[in-house]
């Protein structure tokens, strides 16, 4: 026999090597290949293209597709464990309701064997091995307490300790042959035997009893139950997907919103602003943090067409003057006074356009921060006194008194800067006070900043006039009387101050004076 399954498993070892192999590696090697060929090509061509569609790059399709996927794999999770869990649930179940009539039909039997053998205990040990059935089961009948069993559709059997058959109830399966466990159980035990599901009880005196049930009638329960679930999963699935499609389109709303005014904005309507609910969500800190910037932005570029227009408005007039008096020079000949006068004229007029070109880019260079500062431990006290002596001679001419209040202190600065700025002021200061005045310089310090004050006795300024005092190219009327400035000496000081994280501000009173502030930072 054994000499038999040897050739046997030789020559299906020869068949595979000998003709099984080879036509595997002649017929379906190359048609996989192929197959695997055309699939790269139609993954290529077809399906690649829909992936790269517009329609796929949309941000609410793809938070629509992520929110579908998510809900739909933890649904599906949460709807097979909650079968499974079910599933197991009906099945303890169904072993409790086949262990209970199994008790119950033993009861029976004890009852019918006591009516036969009377009130002699000897007698009333009577068991099954002699081919003994109550009158109940001889009739074909289950007993009355079980009568409802056939039509849960379970079948009933009996054994005896010999395992020879008793009684089986009509709905038994004919082809179903019982298995006995050997040794016999203590308990009542609960097995599958072919597709059923049986309950089998031993009793040491009576023998064998079988209830059970096709495994095709719990089956049926549970593939109605996988049914009823799976339209629940694309109830909740269609729900989302329509509810989701609505709360993210509701959701982007604001990202259209944004993106329009963007765009009229990018146009050239420069007072359009995102409208915001003021809900205090993400998008709406966006539309604020934006409207900001296009706030900033509308006044960086109407400040840069009113800068054109004042610098070309500022040197259109030297210009006209050079020009002019060009033309008066070359109209004719002229004494040489009259050249020498001319020439000067002109020379003032270059020298006037040389300084506001050199304001300008200035300017300029600090407002794209190209314009480095070079920070270091300096003595403000010192400054300030370098300052007043440089600017002593020219204080003189009109009998004013520089007065230094100033004190030990020191900051990181760009000396040459902060020391502009002074200068500045100062002048400034000299230019619009009366003679035989008073002009003092005074620092003041708190926890975190220092103040350098500029206070002159002058006429004050106009309260139309505070607010626009460090806009560029702007001089009241008080200042044009006095001299033909540029109107940017203290729009570069406010600049230089910002620079050095500090501000530049002024308080005056008309007829009493003004005080200009420079305020930098201790650290």
């Amino acid at each position: 026999m054994l000499d038999k399954i040897k050739k046997t498993i030789n020559s299906l070892k020869a068949w595979t090597q000998e003709v099984a192999m080879p036509w595997l590696t002649a017929t379906l090697v190359p048609a996989w290949k192929a197959f695997a060929s055309k699939a790269k090509k139609f993954f290529k061509h077809k399906v690649v293209p829909v992936i790269q569609l517009r329609v796929i790059r949309s941000l609410r399709i793809k938070i629509q597709i992520w929110q579908f996927a998510l809900l739909i794999i933890s649904t599906t999770i949460l709807l097979i464990g909650f079968y499974y869990h079910e599933k197991e649930l009906r099945y303890i179940n169904l072993d409790t309701e086949l262990a209970e009539p199994v008790f119950r039909l033993s009861q029976q039997f004890e009852a019918e064997k006591g009516k036969r053998g009377g009130g002699n205990a000897q007698n009333r040990q009577i068991n099954l091995s002699d081919g003994y059935a109550p009158p109940a089961l001889e009739e074909g009948n289950l007993p009355a307490i079980e009568s409802n069993l056939a039509e849960k559709g379970f079948y009933v059997s009996v054994w005896n300790k010999k395992q020879t058959p008793v009684f089986k109830t009509a709905n038994h399966p004919e082809a179903l042959e019982p298995t006995f466990p050997d040794p016999p159980p203590e308990d009542l035990i609960h097995r599958w035997n072919r597709a059923h599901r049986e309950s089998v009880n031993y009793d040491f005196t009576r023998g064998w009893i079988i209830i059970g049930v096709p495994q095709s009638l719990i089956e049926a329960e549970l593939s109605a139950l996988a049914w009823r679930l799976f339209l629940a999963g694309l109830s909740v699935a269609a729900i989302a997907l329509i509810g989701g499609w609505f709360i993210s389109g509701q959701a982007i709303k604001p990202i259209a919103v944004i993106s329009q005014t963007a765009q009229s904005i990018a146009e050239g309507n420069l007072k359009d602003r995102i409208r915001s609910k003021d809900t205090d969500n993400e998008l709406d800190q966006l539309a604020q943090v934006l409207n900001n910037t296009f706030n900033r932005l509308e006044v960086a570029l109407n400040r840069q067409i009113q800068f054109t227009a004042d610098a070309s408005h500022e040197l259109r007039t030297p210009l006209a003057i050079v020009l002019n008096e060009c033309r008066w020079a070359l109209k004719k000949k002229r004494d040489d006074e009259d050249y020498q006068t001319s020439f000067k004229t002109c020379l003032s007029t270059a020298s006037h356009m040389g300084g506001l070109i050199e304001s300008l880019l200035e300017l300029a260079r600090i407002d794209s921060g190209e314009a480095r500062l070079e920070i270091d431990q300096e003595d403000i006290d010192r400054l300030v006194g370098e300052t007043l002596s440089l600017m002593r001679p020219i204080a003189s001419q009109k009998n004013i008194e520089l007065v230094d209040e100033s004190q030990p202190i020191v900051l990181k600065i760009d000396k040459d800067k902060i020391r502009q700025v002074l200068i500045n002021l100062v002048s400034n200061a000299i230019q619009h006070s009366p003679n035989e005045s008073k002009i003092t310089i005074r620092i003041n310090t708190s926890q975190s900043n220092c103040s350098i004050e500029v206070v002159d006795q002058g006429k004050g300024i106009e309260k139309k006039d505070i607010p626009h005092l460090f806009d560029r190219f702007y001089r009241s009327d008080n200042a044009r009387k006095h001299d033909g400035g540029t109107g940017l000496g203290l729009a570069i000081s406010k600049a230089i101050a910002v620079a050095h994280e500090g501000d530049l501000s002024v308080s005056s009173q008309e007829g009493v004076g003004s005080v200009f502030r420079l305020t930098l930072p201790l650290t």
